[in-house]
């Protein structure tokens, strides 16, 4: 007689069926770590970079940044704005009760259009120069990281060449670097600035390098718009006054928008008309307003970046912008 195995108990049975059951889970859950994830779900690698931290949203210094990084102005920046409204107000003024009286006057002649044209362009020039300057990273130079261990043997001074002469360069404690000639650390944007200028708060920021052209450009065509409104404005009264019957006074009621900008542009123009000529003799002879407050050109000292009056000027305005030391919108390395 065939005997039959016997079978398996209960016992037996659960303890198959659980390592199977094991089996088809673990199967399950290797399958799904090696499928890829479906385009719309789950997280890829570019959503992570995009979660990155840009440099400018841990930058150390006091600068305001807008369009992720890639406007860069100071702490200070609604000082751009009100310099934009004192410039805006009374040229809407000027256009609308100046510039447009003198087009009818002159109607049919070619200086009326001329005049209107140049009433629109040189307060565009001056404004949008003036949000160049204020809203452009002035050579801004990073950080470098903090020296490890004791600091004593780092001397403060050193002497370094330029053009044949020797120039002293300090080390700053704070940037961890010894500045390049010309640079210095400004106190208001607690960053060292590549051929630092002056931190204006007109502009909002600090003019250095990488900005002073468009600050030359903007405090040059302020100064020809008081020039040329004071002009057209007085234009403009001396034709009421011309007219058969008409008195000062008269032809002073008859236009005040005229009177109000002459009275404006007046007290302006001392302003911007002196800082003109001022950065015209630093811009001749190559000096900075920093290195000229400090005198640090006297009988003494050669300026070693004087190259000659038009060579001067030729290095600020014929020359291309230099890039950037730190793309702010970038992911940080930290």
């Amino acid at each position: 007689v065939e005997m039959m195995p016997p079978r398996p108990g209960p016992r037996e049975e659960t303890e198959e069926g659980t390592r199977t059951r094991q089996e088809e889970e673990e199967k399950t859950l290797a399958s799904r770590v090696s499928c890829p994830p479906v385009e719309g779900s789950g997280t890829t690698q570019g959503q992570e970079d995009k979660r990155k931290e840009k440099r400018y949203e841990s930058w150390p210094g006091n600068e305001t940044f807008f369009c992720g990084g890639r406007c860069v102005t100071g702490p200070y920046y609604w000082g751009i704005l009100g310099t934009f409204l004192l410039i805006l107000i009374p040229c809407t003024v000027f256009v609308a009760f100046v510039a447009f009286p003198l087009y009818k006057e002159l109607k049919g002649n070619a200086g009326g259009t001329v005049l209107l044209v140049i009433s629109f362009l040189l307060p565009c020039v001056s404004m949008s120069s003036l949000f160049c300057s204020g809203c452009m990273d002035p050579g801004i130079i990073p950080r470098a990281p903090a020296p490890v261990g004791n600091t004593d043997h780092i001397s403060r001074t050193r002497n370094v060449e330029v053009n044949g002469h020797m120039v002293l360069v300090r080390y700053n404690e704070t940037c961890n670097f010894y500045q390049p000639p010309r640079a210095h650390h400004c106190s208001v944007l607690n960053d060292c600035i590549e051929r630092f200028d002056h931190y204006c708060p007109w502009v909002g920021t600090t003019i250095g390098k990488r900005n002073y052209r468009f600050y030359l450009i903007f405090v040059f065509s302020s100064t020809l718009v008081c020039i040329y409104t004071f002009t057209c404005s007085a234009f403009l009264i001396q034709m009421r006054v011309d007219e058969p019957d008409t008195t000062v006074q008269e032809a002073l009621r008859k236009e005040a928008g005229a009177l109000f900008i002459m009275i404006y542009v007046f007290i302006g123009v001392w302003f911007v008309g002196g800082l003109s000529f001022f950065h015209i003799y630093l811009l001749s002879k190559n000096q900075t307003t920093y290195e000229n407050i400090r005198h640090s050109y006297d009988r003494n000292y050669t300026n070693p970046y004087n190259r000659g009056c038009l060579a001067n000027w030729a290095e600020v305005f014929c020359v291309k912008v230099p890039p950037r030391n730190c793309n702010f919108a970038e992911a940080s390395n930290v």
